[in-house]
Formats: C-alpha cells, structure tokens, sequence
C-alpha cells in the first residue's frame, strides 16, 4: 500500500512517498523562478520503479499559503486520486509544527514563512489531543508576530512560538524566551496524517492579503 504526500511553501517543494508508514523515497527541491513547477519532476522521479496504480492515499498541505500554488497542488492530487482510486487528505501545515514538540506547551503561535519576509501566524491552544484555534490568521511582518506573541504572554501562561524558519529563530530569539525551529516538509505532512490528523476536507487556506502589493 502506498503512500504519496506533497508539501509545497513559499521557499520549498518536497514529495515523499511511503509504503505502509516506512518512508522509500523523499525528494526536495528548492522554489525559483519557475515557481512550482518542479513538482510534476518530483512526483514522476518518486514513482521510478513503483507501481502508481498501487497507490492507496494521497496527503497534502492545505495551507495557509498562495492561492495559486496550494490550488494547483489540489489539483494535482485530484488528478492522481481519478487516475489510482487513491484517498485524498489535506491538513493545515501549522499541525506538524503543533505536534513537533514532545513536551507541549498547553498554548502556541504557530508561524509560517511566506513571501518577502512575512509570515503566517495563528494562536492554538491545546486541549488533550485537540489543539483549538484561539486567533484567526495573520499574515504580517516579523515584528508584528513578536508584538503579538508578548502581547498574549501578558494574558497567557505557559506560550510558546514556533517557526519552520532558523533565521526568524534567531531574531526571535533575541525578545522572546520560548522559540522553537522545526522544518516542514513532505515527511511532515504524511506523519500528521498517519497519525490521523488529516482530513477529507480538501478546502484550502489562503489569507486575502496576500496578493496585496507590499
């Protein structure tokens, strides 16, 4: 039984592909000027040697992120799902992050890299297995994610902030004490949704400032 799971960000595109829950191949590509392209490369490069109709479930990151790139990576899965009969999942890419710690903090911001030095950011607070949305999403500036991290640790105890981002670590660092790094990519996507993070909703997420000029 496999498994093909996508992820697409603003900086990277990587496809990994399981069979069962052990990982077979895993390939990574940095975006440039052909945006994201690249990723029909990828998916062809994963299935050499495997049978495609062998393919039992698809994951992909729903978001938040473009418009354009996270509607053309549904469209993919949609057509591969046609083609295999495969299931199809989608989950937020702040879940790997979220889950990323093994000591959670019961309260975290969640911030994505995007285009020209802004970023996603939402607040979650986790209860039991279930992490609630505390905030909508925002798309800002760094500094606009630190004011808003110290303005909710004047009101919420134990909160962190994680990013998928070493450089934004080490600038947050510097104001702000609970800070964690942790990289996203395809492997991340499909551990989420192994352990049934992943939904049959296939809606994306995008925030509707994101194609303002800035």
């Amino acid at each position: 039984m496999l498994s093909l799971s996508l992820f697409c960000s603003s900086q990277t595109i990587s496809v990994a592909l399981y069979d069962r829950r052990k990982l077979k191949k895993f390939l990574y590509k940095k975006i440039n000027n052909t945006g994201i392209e690249s990723i029909f490369k990828l998916i062809k490069n994963c299935f050499e040697g495997e049978n495609i109709k062998g393919l039992s479930n698809i994951f992909f990151s729903n978001g938040p992120g473009s418009f354009t790139a996270l509607r053309t990576v549904r469209s993919i899965v949609e057509a591969l799902s046609l083609s295999t009969n495969a299931k199809v999942f989608s989950v937020s890419s702040f879940v790997p992050l979220l889950l990323s710690r093994k000591d959670y903090f019961p309260n975290s911001i969640v911030c994505l890299k995007s285009l020209k030095g802004k970023s996603f950011f939402q607040l979650y607070k986790k209860k039991g297995k279930v992490f609630s949305k505390e905030s909508i999403v925002f798309l800002d500036n760094l500094k606009e994610v630190e004011k808003f991290y110290l303005a909710n640790a004047k009101k919420i105890k134990e909160l962190s902030l994680i990013t998928n981002d070493k450089k934004d670590l080490e600038i947050l660092n510097k104001k702000i004490k609970n800070v964690f790094f942790y990289p996203l990519s395809a492997k991340k996507i499909a551990e989420v949704c192994f352990l049934g993070y992943g939904s049959r909703n296939l809606d994306i997420i995008y925030h509707t400032s994101y194609y303002e000029k800035y």
